[in-house]
């Protein structure tokens, strides 16, 4: 098995040709589960929050309570799949893992699309939790006149959808998407790089889900998207509910949900570019310090 050596280390023996297929759709089920345990309690979270704002029942959501939903999905759904997807999680880390990990390429799209069903099934699996406190804010809204706001980030499809807000630039939205999911995916690439002497295996999911959390809390109120897989599996659980319209914008779609992919590459090749002198073997110490014994002006 050849998936991403510091997350994923155990001791299997070399699957045999015939074997390999069913190996792969093993790893792609735990991507598919790992999805999954991270989207569930983020869009539970959602859906408490959007409720609770429509009913004026303070206590029951805020953007904080989102944070801390993702922040501890993405920490279990690691934890749990580590061992044997490697918990890429999102297109975009695979695809990055594939550029700059060694990632067998053929894997990719195999994880993207399990991820995305993972996605697609933590979202009806909320709406089939909320549905009938949903239904009631939807007829509400629409016996109020006011059916533009079911497919809003505060109205019942933005518990898995992704809406602009009223008068929100595009070119906003693209840029601190992407500022959002560079960083992420720098400090990615930074977690799961163990010649850190800072760094062991079980802070990476630790250090990951404090940098989603971060993300969240800091980015959200512009909506923040982060994962291709929670983004457009989201929003396409979401139209098997609302319908077509989910989509009707579709640039904005688009930005919000496939900008971190190419972000997440860059914070990759960045965290490659300063890293480059390990791997070349230039430092011979591996885990360079401060000298105590001399001083540099460089």
């Amino acid at each position: 098995m050849n998936h991403d050596p510091e997350i994923a280390q155990a001791s299997y023996k070399k699957p045999s040709s015939s074997s390999r297929p069913l190996i792969l759709l093993i790893h792609c089920i735990a991507e598919l589960v790992g999805v999954f345990l991270y989207v569930l309690p983020g869009e539970a979270a959602t859906a408490a929050f959007i409720l609770s704002s429509a009913t004026n029942r303070p206590g029951f959501g805020s953007l904080l309570n989102i944070a801390f939903a993702y922040t501890f999905g993405i920490i279990i759904g690691i934890i749990l799949t580590a061992h044997v997807s490697g918990s890429h999680l999102s297109p975009g880390v695979s695809l990055s893992f594939a550029i700059f990990r060694g990632f067998p390429k053929y894997r990719v799209l195999p994880y993207i699309l399990f991820q995305l069903l993972g996605s697609i099934l933590a979202t009806l699996v909320v709406y089939g939790i909320y549905g009938q406190s949903l239904n009631t804010l939807e007829n509400a809204l629409r016996s109020n006149g006011r059916e533009d706001l079911i497919y809003s980030s505060t109205g019942p499809a933005g518990v898995g959808g992704f809406f602009p807000g009223p008068n929100q630039n595009l070119g906003r939205v693209f840029f601190g998407e992407f500022i959002a999911s560079a960083v992420l995916g720098l400090l990615i690439f930074g977690a799961i790089d163990l010649r850190n002497p800072l760094m062991s295996r079980a802070s990476i999911p630790f250090i990951i889900g404090i940098g989603y959390f971060i993300a969240i809390i800091s980015f959200g109120l512009n909506t923040v998207v982060l994962n291709t897989a929670r983004g457009l599996g989201g929003q396409i659980g979401t139209s098997m509910i609302y319908g077509g319209r989910v989509f009707s914008n579709h640039r904005y779609v688009a930005l919000a949900t496939l900008t971190n992919i190419p972000a997440t590459m860059l914070g990759g090749l960045v965290y490659k570019l300063i890293s480059w002198h390990y791997e070349e073997g230039i430092n011979a110490n591996p885990h360079p310090g401060p000298n105590p014994r001399k001083e540099t002006t460089d």
